[in-house]
């Protein structure tokens, strides 16, 4: 197998369409970067071993080979790309001065064919290269605030126009692709014990930072508009609402936003999608938009008076956080919890968890429904374009505390959904701590560190290779252990633990982009360089959420990767469904908490050298595995299998006897019915997924940039490229679009013959349960007449025994010796008067 230099790759990235981007340096020496494309699902996703744990990627071809211009000559540190795969973002630094940071945005989707004689990769002959545009981000501001660290970038999931950044001055902004020069949306967070002034921060003591943030939940309400983020200490904040300029959004679902709010929460959406009171489409933008003298808060800490809130410490931070998607669709906004009565509808939730950079990772549950906006009385700052229109929106945000409620069972204040979500006490945490976990980390000899989280895992002390059996990696084969290791353990002992209030009858509800690192997150009055010479000891740790399966997770480290199943989530929406259902307004007791599906963990790998970088490749639809890079080069692509069990993965209050519980992370098995139905399906779409011709385009005249569609050669090159377009594009859009319609007239028919059949079957149920009802009163009839005949029959008896009878031969024979007897004595006892007779008596 050849080597395709992926030990040249620096990190990787991937979007939804299966693509791989990595980029490397060039092999002539000069210091460059550039850009490769390799499509990873045609080559290892639909591959007959598509189902290992751990395949190797180190032979996918290279598509393609983008250079960029101007030429990317920044260390660069991390990437991530667009969901179409469109635009790279590039974040790094300066090789004059490290401390000066880069954030750039390459646009792959209007790359050129590179010139015959540019090639600057001889080890990808066959792969394309193109040409692609460089552009600065903000250049103004990192180019001038040395010091200053990106901390995470991500594409906003429901634009493709819009990413955000969080840096280490506890700063959130929101760019659009169409202006690059300043930030959108910018949010300062302030935390409580900090103050700025003149942009330094100063604080009384101690304080967390920012160091990650996710994108909330994709669902119908509030919870699409919102956004998490994540302090040091573990603590995670709710920004909402937040809104890109020009996001779609449907027009029902806005509809019902907008009937039931009023005050703050009516003005803002007047204010950012004013064209909903026209009803003229399905969907509708948002518009440049702010409130004059208001401002999103910031509500939190969600998971206050837990455990996933530790002391802040340099030993361990909190470094990463994810969150899957929901575990329904949610058809309402405040309805939807469950201590509105009159509402019957599942709850619907989604995993949140967070991670330390000693390996423990926390599993939450986020309530959707109970997500609403908070605003505080402010005046943010703006600035206008040429035309009048908002351009750019600063917020100075502040925190709102919110309280613990009962998860899923307390609705949401009604003057909280109304008025918009107003500040007060009565805001409740929509995020409730259920499972704590721990990774090992595969630590080398003495690099042991504190853990503050020992009084959770107090079988496995602290987190040193040489102290604890659990995390002891003597004996060890990395290359043996690759792709296999399941662990899954009961986690009732640590549920009854977490979030202070878990013990009691009551459950307390308490509190896709990349990381780039944990540098630079303390107090920046203190010692910088012992700041930096701790913090660079911590181990970074990424978590990764899989798109079409709520509820997965990969957690990758320096030394490996774990893929992590939570498995409550649909139980979870079930059980307080039910028992508000019931009418029970308290949360199942501690023994029926203990019957939730416990989160399984498995070690897909264990690297022989450090991870240089991980992401997530696919979507939804299609599926989606990670992908990880070592530093030797070697490219994994992981997928959760049933496999023997290898690892230190350690559940926090773990027990043996469930340990034979290994059903999470394993692969659905489909029956043969339904992967006949996969496979139709997949030969049905075969054209559609292929996508569009791939044929040359026409050649350039040399002279295009003159030529007009009057001269014979500028119309003959504009008949060429229509032709080209015809042939490719418009003909696979034709093609699709009728193959599609078609699909859909299918559809349709087979939705009226089953609504065909649900009509028989009703009306069958129906004559089932009138005969029910005929034979019900049948039965009844033939029971009061069995009673009366019942009682006739022991009417008659009684007659029967009453009548007189003639006497049998025995009493007759008896009432004969009865009248002898008395004669006999009769005789006997009468005087006889003889003197009547004339006789003497002597």
């Amino acid at each position: 197998m050849p080597d395709l230099g992926w030990n040249n790759v620096a990190v990787i990235t991937g979007d939804e369409t299966g693509r791989l981007f990595g980029v490397a340096r060039s092999g002539n020496g000069d210091g460059h970067y550039l850009i490769w494309v390799a499509d990873v699902s045609a080559e290892t996703l639909q591959a007959p071993g598509a189902q290992d744990a751990n395949t190797s990627l180190n032979g996918v071809p290279i598509t393609q080979v983008v250079t960029a211009a101007p030429v990317i000559d920044f260390d660069v540190t991390a990437a991530a790309a667009s969901a179409d795969g469109h635009q790279l973002l590039l974040v790094g630094s300066t090789r004059q001065d490290i401390n000066v940071p880069v954030l750039a945005l390459v646009d792959l989707y209007g790359s050129q064919p590179a010139s015959a004689g540019s090639s600057n990769n001889s080890s990808h002959p066959a792969a394309k290269q193109r040409l692609a545009s460089l552009l600065h981000v903000h250049q103004g501001l990192y180019a001038e605030r040395p010091g200053l660290r990106i901390l995470q970038v991500a594409w906003h999931p429901s634009s493709s126009r819009h990413f955000a950044t969080l840096t280490s001055d506890n700063r959130w902004r929101l760019y659009n692709t169409n202006n690059l020069a300043e930030a959108e949306q910018t949010y300062a967070l302030h935390l409580p014990g900090t103050q700025t002034s003149l942009g330094i921060h100063r604080s009384s003591g101690p304080t967390p930072r920012f160091t990650a943030f996710a994108f909330g939940p994709l669902a119908a309400g509030w919870a699409s508009l919102s956004v998490m983020l994540l302090t040091s200490d573990g603590g995670v904040y709710l920004l909402c609402p937040v809104a890109p300029f020009g996001l779609r959004m449907s027009a029902s679902v806005l509809q019902r936003l907008f009937n039931s709010a009023e005050g703050t929460a009516h003005a803002w959406l007047l204010a950012a999608f004013l064209s909903i009171l026209a009803h003229e489409s399905e969907a509708v933008s948002a518009r440049p938009h702010m409130l004059e003298t208001a401002a999103p808060a910031l509500q939190g800490p969600l998971n206050q008076d837990t455990d996933s809130v530790k002391p802040h410490t340099t030993n361990s931070l909190a470094c990463t956080l994810a969150v899957s998607n929901t575990s329904g669709n949610i058809n309402g906004l405040g309805s939807l919890s469950l201590g509105n009565q009159g509402s019957m509808e599942q709850a619907v939730f989604s995993v949140l968890v967070t991670g330390f950079s000693n390996g423990t990772v926390y599993a939450h549950a986020l309530e959707v429904g109970q997500v609403i906006p908070v605003w505080l009385d402010a005046t943010p700052q703006c600035a206008y374009d040429q035309t009048g229109e908002i351009a750019a929106v600063r917020y100075e945000v502040e925190v709102v505390p919110t309280a613990s409620a009962d998860a899923g069972l307390t609705p949401v204040p009604e003057n909280a959904q109304q008025s918009g979500g107003a500040a007060s006490a009565d805001n409740l945490s929509p995020l409730l701590l259920l499972d704590a976990l721990k990774i090992n980390l595969h630590l080398p000899p003495g690099a042991g560190i504190e853990s503050p989280d020992d009084d959770l895992f107090p079988e496995a002390g602290p987190i040193s290779p040489a102290d604890s059996d659990e995390e002891s990696d003597a004996g060890y084969d990395p290359s043996a252990a690759r792709g296999r290791g399941l662990v899954s353990s009961s986690s009732g002992q640590q549920r009854q633990r977490c979030s202070g209030g878990l013990g009691n009858s009551r459950i307390n509800r308490s509190a896709g982009g990349f990381g780039v690192g944990v540098i630079g997150l303390l107090d920046e009055d203190a010692d910088d360089d012992l700041e930096d010479r701790q913090l660079q000891q911590l181990h970074r740790v990424t978590l990764h959420a899989a798109p079409e399966l709520p509820g997965r997770f990969w957690a990758c480290h320096d030394q490996g990767c774990w893929g992590v199943n939570v498995r409550w989530l649909q139980q979870l929406s079930s059980k307080l469904s039910a028992a508000a259902a019931d009418g029970d307004g308290d949360v199942p007791q501690q023994s029926e908490r203990g019957a939730l599906l416990t989160p399984s963990l498995q070690e897909l790998l264990v690297s022989g050298s450090q991870v240089k970088s991980s992401c997530v490749v696919g979507n939804a639809l299609l599926g989606s595995s990670c992908v990880v890079l070592e530093g030797s080069g070697e490219l994994s692509i992981l997928r959760p299998t049933p496999a023997g069990v290898l690892g230190e993965g350690v559940l926090a209050g773990a027990d043996a006897a469930a340990e034979d519980d290994v059903l999470g992370l394993l692969d659905v098995q489909l029956t043969s019915d339904e992967l006949d139905t996969k496979s139709r399906m997949e030969d049905f779409y075969a054209d559609i997924c292929r996508g569009p011709r791939r044929l040359p385009p026409p050649p350039k005249p040399q002279n295009l940039s003159e030529l007009t569609a009057a001269d014979p050669a500028g119309l003959k090159y504009l008949n060429d490229m229509t032709s080209w377009l015809v042939a490719t594009h418009v003909q696979f859009a034709t093609g699709a679009h009728a193959d599609l319609v078609e699909r859909l007239k299918q559809l349709h028919s087979e939705v009226t013959e089953q609504s065909s059949a649900v009509s028989a079957l009703q009306d069958l149920a129906a004559s089932a349960v009138s005969h029910q009802s005929q034979l019900a009163a049948r039965l009844e009839r033939l029971t009061e007449i069995g009673s009366n005949l019942s009682e006739r029959a022991q009417l008659l008896a009684g007659l029967h025994w009453n009548l007189p009878r003639p006497p049998s031969k025995e009493e007759q024979q008896l009432d004969k010796q009865l009248e002898v007897s008395c004669c006999d004595e009769s005789s006997s006892s009468i005087p006889c008067p003889w003197g009547v007779f004339g006789l003497v008596e002597i």
